[in-house]
């Protein structure tokens, strides 16, 4: 007639499926933190990076909205001389150049990737390469015997 009771388990007695159980729960915890404090840090940067990107692009807008004013008051100046279209066109060719003159002289002032060797030294130099001893003639002990 029995009424069947469980052996009572010690606090420190727990099964092994109590315990991976609560693992996975904890570690289901963990992850869920870490992301939740990622996606804050990226935010974060987000609105620290952006302030300064949409004042460049306001800034650029601008610039260029002065650009083009300066452009057709050039225009209108020489107008009388040469007629619209070619003051237009004068002022795109001169436009052109400078803009090339100054990636020319932006490209050759960049900084290159990696550190520069000797040689490219003293070849920016105009300077004699340095030279290197020749190499001695080895010794066949084999022919000597």
């Amino acid at each position: 007639m029995g009424v069947k009771t469980e052996p009572k388990r010690s606090p420190g007695n727990e099964g092994i499926a109590t315990l991976l159980r609560g693992t996975a729960d904890a570690m289901g915890q963990l992850l869920a933190g870490h992301l939740k404090l990622a996606r804050l840090e990226l935010v974060e940067d987000a609105k620290a990076m952006g302030r300064p990107a949409i004042l460049v692009a306001i800034c650029a807008m601008l610039a260029a909205v002065g650009y083009g004013l300066v452009m057709l008051g050039l225009a209108a100046a020489l107008r009388p001389l040469t007629g619209w279209p070619l003051a237009f066109s004068l002022l795109g060719e001169s436009a052109q150049k400078a803009s090339d003159s100054m990636v020319t002289l932006g490209t050759a002032t960049a900084e290159p990737d990696r550190p520069r060797t000797e040689m490219e030294i003293a070849g920016e130099r105009q300077e004699r390469r340095p030279e290197f001893p020749e190499p001695q003639e080895s010794r066949d002990r084999s022919s000597s015997r």
